[in-house]
């Protein structure tokens, strides 16, 4: 993921001339004031599709990388609003990117600029039922490097020392193993090795880490498994006295990856411990986990008292009479439904309904992630978390949790222009006994996939069209000649393998099925991962 800064070099990009100063228009209209997604003018186009609404040419700097940006809206789902970055000098397509859901604000495509200097920024509109689409906040600006995430305190959490290097199996079935030894390169998870736990439940792996007493961490791992409803657990214990700290699971087959946070006990050591479980209906068959990785949070949370351990409402606008903050020594210690973390955690009793919201200021355009840990007095009742831009009311993100055990859940967002979001939660069951919520955090996003060093390669990758009919470009930079690329389904298969033989390639797909893919580009052991859609 790559940060940018944006410099004024779109002319009228935010369409507040109130006309289409600095475009060519061949298909659409400035919008009605007050029509717009955000300030008081956008660019729409009303019914039909079209191959080109409005174009500009951009001067640029030869060979340096750059991030052409635009917010969107349209009528419903599946209106694809496309952007395609060409050579202004050669006519060439360089890169191409696109958005097409209501909930997807931003449409981001990065680029390298040409020899010439110059570059042509097209845009056009496709969808089976082509309704109203708006187009606003067009920008392009350098594209700059994020900081290196912090370096993981597990030791061989990508396995890829080929052995149990820093960890203790305790299964004899757990296995580290390859796509040769495992004999089947489906199954491998990233890498040249993953470790896998065959049939079987119970616990199959853990290391001791040294951690720094309070101080606050997040876990997160890449998983497999051989189909859905096979849980993996990750638990964290405190070392000292074998007291859980925090968990959280995975049970679902696609390419997956699970994440918790936790504060380091006073002892300042944890065991991190991977377990398997499934229900007497499900088959327990192979899971695997990958790209372990222990680092301290990078930010502090936006969220005021987001764990309640003021104890009580500070921060907060509590909707639910029966809403409260309470403490283990509130209520009845029999009760299924008990403090998840700390000394206090919320409350709602039966009913359901809208219970806690809470308005936090954001930067505009930076993407983060909304995290909260809940337990449940039964399995189906759901808690929700949900994202508002406070300006319109209209919804950004949402995520839920509807089963028993003590869950995390989070859900990603790019922050609204209006700088302003209202978390709210809400609860709903057919039987909605009582839950808890606690440690809610809302931090910039950051990355949970191995680090990519400057030394490892530049990083410059486009594949383009995307949305395509199978067939793309493939561009990269020339560090990449020569690396290996793998495609998997949405259900983590391998479909293909490839070498990347020249900086562009042309890739034929067509031979699959319509539907969403993962390209994944291998280098020195590291991965690079776009998702393609194929129609």
């Amino acid at each position: 993921m790559s940060a940018t800064t944006h410099a004024q070099m779109v002319t009228n990009g935010d369409f507040e001339t109130g006309d289409l100063e600095g475009w060519t228009v061949e298909d659409g209209a400035i919008s009605e004031e007050g029509d717009a997604i955000s300030g008081d003018y956008s660019f729409i186009k009303l019914w039909g599709n079209s191959d080109l609404l409005i174009s500009q040419a951009v001067e640029v700097e030869p060979g340096k990388e750059y991030t052409l940006s635009f917010a969107t809206d349209r009528s419903w789902d599946f209106i694809y609003v496309v952007a395609k970055v060409y050579d202004a000098t050669a006519d060439t397509l360089i890169a191409e990117g696109s958005a097409h859901l209501q909930e997807e604000p931003e449409g981001r495509v990065d680029f390298m600029a040409p020899e010439g200097g110059t570059v042509r920024i097209d845009f056009s509109k496709t969808a089976d039922e082509p309704g109203k689409i708006w187009i606003d906040n067009i920008e392009i600006g350098e594209k700059t490097d994020e900081p290196e995430p912090a370096e993981s305190v597990l030791v061989n959490g990508d396995f890829e020392t080929g052995d149990f290097t820093g960890w203790e199996p305790l299964a004899d079935n757990t296995l580290v193993q390859s796509a040769e030894t495992m004999g089947n390169p489906d199954h491998l998870i990233d890498g040249e090795f993953s470790c896998y736990k065959n049939w079987g439940d119970g616990d199959f792996v853990h290391q001791i880490v040294d951690v720094e007493p309070g101080m606050e961490y997040t876990l997160s791992f890449l998983t497999f498994m051989a189909w859905e409803d096979i849980h993996i657990y990750a638990r964290i214990f405190d070392n000292a006295d074998d007291a859980l700290i925090a968990e959280t699971f995975v049970n679902t087959q696609a390419p997956n990856e699970g994440s918790l946070e936790f504060t380091a006990p006073e002892s300042g050591s944890v065991k991190v411990l991977f377990s398997k479980w499934t229900s007497e209906d499900v088959d327990p068959g192979r899971v695997g986990i990958d790209n372990v990785m222990l680092v301290p949070k990078s930010a502090s949370s936006l969220v005021v008292n987001g764990d309640f351990e003021t104890g009580d409402l500070t921060g907060w606008e509590n909707h639910a009479d029966n809403g409260l903050v309470q403490s283990a020594g509130d209520y009845d210690p029999e009760t299924a439904v008990k403090v998840i973390d700390g000394t206090y955690s919320y409350f709602k009793n039966w009913g359901g309904g809208l219970m806690l919201t809470q308005v936090v200021e954001v930067e505009p355009g930076k993407e983060y992630t909304l995290s909260y840990t809940s337990h449940l007095a039964w399995d189906w009742i759901y808690v929700y978390g949900r994202v508002f831009d406070t300006s319109n009311e209209e919804k950004i993100a949402e995520t839920n949790v509807y089963k028993k055990d003590t869950t995390q859940a989070s859900v990603d967002f790019i922050a609204p222009e209006s700088g302003s979001v209202e978390i709210r939660f809400d609860k709903w069951a057919d039987s909605p006994g009582r839950i808890a919520i606690d440690n809610v955090v809302l931090q910039e996003k950051v990355s949970t996939s191995v680090p990519v060093t400057a030394n490892d390669f530049s990083g410059h990758i486009n594949l383009y069209p995307n949305p395509s009919n199978g067939v793309l470009n493939l561009t990269v930079s020339e560090d990449l000649v020569g690396e290996t690329y793998h495609v998997f389904n949405i259900l983590g298969s391998r479909v293909s393998t490839g070498t990347v033989s020249a900086n562009h390639l042309l890739l034929d797909f067509t031979q699959y099925e319509s539907g969403i893919y993962i390209f994944r580009l291998n280098a020195n052991g590291r991965n690079i991962s776009k998702k393609i859609s194929i129609r």
